[in-house]
């Protein structure tokens, strides 16, 4: 059952799309969509941290050992709940907050995506990961920051930006220290840290 941790992750992101995909733009069938959707979701996720407790699963395997990988322990079990019980209660009363904004489809959209990268972040086996599904939410979340289309949300969303890109630079500079580095033996996140347990401390 290997396969329900990466369906825990894209399972979100294929809810999400299917807004846009099915041209869905009525108020009521969005946030029917939504929260069945969120729903689903959560019993998909309770279901993936009881059954894939201590397994792991690799989706992609590319060049230079990076690997698109994830895992459930202690730690992912508990971010995947608080990131779905916190998306839940949001999304459920999103309705009447939305009242005024307009555009609900294209909010719910990404509402729903940034679930499954926050569950990847959760889910991440690796710095690899962590890092790609990381960036993945930080621009789908770039486009909630933006929702309104105001002044202030749009001044917000460039600060939030500029933030972000720094942040990718950055991480990206650690990402490629860690992995061409023949110091650290273990290429994933392990109790006592790669560098520790690869060379045997």
């Amino acid at each position: 059952m290997e396969f329900l941790i990466f369906f825990t992750v894209a399972l979100p992101v294929l809810l999400g799309l299917a807004i846009p995909l099915s041209k869905m733009r009525d108020r009521d069938c969005v946030h029917l969509h939504a929260r069945v959707s969120l729903s689903a979701i959560a019993i998909v996720t309770v279901l993936n941290n009881i059954m894939n407790l201590g397994k792991g699963c690799t989706v992609l395997t590319l060049p230079m050992g990076l690997s698109l990988s994830f895992y459930v322990d202690w730690f992912s079990v508990m971010f995947s709940v608080l990131f779905t019980t916190i998306w839940c209660l949001v999304g459920f009363y999103a309705k009447e907050y939305l009242k005024h904004e307009g555009l609900d489809n294209r909010f719910m959209c990404f509402y729903l995506i940034a679930l499954g990268c926050l569950n990847g972040v959760a889910y991440a086996h690796n710095p690899f990961t962590f890092y790609t599904a990381f960036e993945a939410m930080t621009l789908t979340s770039f486009a909630l920051v933006l929702h309104s289309q105001t002044k202030g949300s749009i001044a917000a969303a460039k600060q939030y930006i500029y933030y972000s890109i720094f942040g990718a630079l950055s991480g990206l500079i650690g990402i490629m220290a860690f992995y061409g580095s023949d110091i650290v033996k273990i290429k994933s996140f392990v109790p006592g840290g790669s560098l520790v347990v690869g060379n045997g401390g």
